[in-house]
C-alpha cells in the first residue's frame, strides 16, 4: 500500500513540474525563447528539483557549497557576500525560485559571472554531485549549461575570425597575381589598338582639342591639320581694300 502511495505521489510531483514548467515558459516566454536549449533543459531540471533546493536552505553544509555558491554568483551577487554557509543557506528562500524562473542567461550580469562560476566549480567531480544529492546536482547542470554555451559562441568566434582573415588574405593574393594571368594580346590585338589611337589622335587634331601624343607625331599632326596660309594676292586686296576706305 505504501509503495502504491508513493508511485502516486510522484506522479503527482511530476503532473505539477510540468504544470509549473509550462507556466513560466508561457509567463517569461521572451527569456525562454532567448536561451539555447540546453540551458532551458537544464533550466526545467532546476524546477523539478525546486523541493531539494528549499532542503538545502535548513540543511547541513553539503560536500561542495561552492555549488551554491556559484548559483548565487550567477545571479548577480557578490562572492563577499556569501563567506560562509549560514550566509549562502539564508538566500535560499522561495525568492530564490522566483529569481531562476526569471533568469535570463543574455544579461550582462549572468554572462560576467561565468568566469568567476567555473573557478568555483573547476575541481569539483561527478562522484562529488553524487554524495550531494538531486538539489547540488540540478544547480550544477544548469551552472555548467552555461558554461558549454559560453565556451562554444567563443569557438564559434574565433573561427569565424579565422575564416575572414584567410578570405582577406585571398583576396590580396588573388589581386596581385590577376595581372600576371591576363592573356598576352595578339599581333592582330595589337595592330588594332595602335590604329585606334592613330585615329583618336588625328580626329583630336581636327577639332582643336590638345594632341593626344607628343613629341615630332603630335607637331606633325597639328602641321596637317592647320589651315592653308593666305595666298599674296588676297593680303594684296586686303591691303589696298584698306586704304580705299
Amino acid at each position: 500500500m505504501g509503495t502504491v502511495l508513493e508511485r502516486v505521489g510522484q506522479v503527482s510531483q511530476k503532473i505539477a513540474d510540468q504544470f509549473l514548467i509550462k507556466g513560466v515558459e508561457e509567463k517569461y516566454s521572451r527569456v525562454t525563447k532567448s536561451m539555447d536549449k540546453s540551458i532551458v533543459a537544464a533550466r526545467n531540471r532546476l524546477i523539478s528539483s525546486r523541493n531539494e533546493i528549499m532542503e538545502l536552505g535548513s540543511a547541513p553544509s553539503p560536500q561542495n557549497p561552492q555549488v551554491i555558491r556559484a548559483l548565487f554568483v550567477n545571479l548577480g551577487i557578490e562572492t563577499k557576500r556569501l563567506k560562509t554557509w549560514t550566509d549562502i543557506r539564508r538566500k535560499v528562500t522561495s525568492q530564490l525560485l522566483k529569481e531562476i524562473f526569471t533568469f535570463d542567461p543574455m544579461s550582462p550580469t549572468a554572462v560576467d559571472s561565468l568566469a568567476e562560476v567555473e573557478e568555483l566549480l573547476k575541481d569539483i567531480t561527478a562522484k562529488d554531485l553524487e554524495a550531494d544529492g538531486e538539489g547540488v546536482g540540478s544547480i550544477h547542470a544548469f551552472l555548467h549549461a552555461q558554461l558549454k554555451v559560453r565556451d562554444k559562441a567563443l569557438a564559434d568566434t574565433a573561427q569565424k575570425d579565422l575564416h575572414d582573415k584567410q578570405m582577406a588574405y585571398a583576396r590580396e593574393f588573388a589581386s596581385k597575381l590577376r595581372p600576371q594571368l591576363q592573356p598576352p594580346s595578339s599581333p592582330k590585338q595589337t595592330a588594332a589598338a595602335k590604329k585606334k589611337a592613330t585615329t583618336t589622335q588625328v580626329a583630336a587634331a581636327f577639332s582643336g582639342s590638345k594632341p593626344l601624343v607628343r613629341g615630332a607625331n603630335a607637331e606633325t599632326a597639328a602641321a596637317r591639320a592647320a589651315p592653308d596660309p593666305p595666298k599674296k594676292q588676297q593680303i594684296t586686296q586686303i591691303k589696298f581694300g584698306a586704304f580705299k576706305q
